[in-house]
């Protein structure tokens, strides 16, 4: 990502997304690779989330800067859950998924295991939803 990347809605951020989705996943390699281009994705994102958070916390009489934080979750965070499902789908999907080290990635096999299990699609406007009040 570039280092003055600023999330401003999910038309910005979706191709970063699309990239990960379009990656190849053929060997151990790729994956571990492909492994941190998501973290650091997912850092931006959650980074964003949070300062937003803070923002609206500290200044609550401001209604520009909660309208920043109900844009972030009634916009960006239902197609976040979406896209991030998708991912984690092409990763346990993927041959070279199985080859990773038993022992060094039981706590990731595990949870995306347990995420794509877990995910509804028709949750994500609940969870909007819930966000809301």
């Amino acid at each position: 990502m570039a280092t003055d990347f600023v999330v401003t809605d999910w038309a910005h951020l979706q191709p970063y997304f699309d990239q990960l989705l379009a990656a190849p996943l053929d060997s151990v390699q790729d994956i571990e690779q492909w492994l941190k281009a998501s973290s650091e994705l997912n850092f931006v994102v959650a980074e964003e989330k949070a300062w937003r958070f803070i923002r609206m916390t500290c200044d609550t009489t401001s209604e520009p800067i909660k309208k920043l934080y109900e844009q972030f979750s009634s916009e960006i965070l239902p197609q976040l859950s979406i896209q991030a499902n998708e991912l984690l789908k092409k990763l346990y999907a993927a041959p070279a998924f199985a080859q990773l080290d038993a022992h060094r990635y039981l706590v990731l096999t595990r949870s995306v295991r347990t995420r794509i299990e877990l995910f509804r699609e028709v949750n994500v406007p609940l969870n909007t939803e819930i966000r809301r009040r």
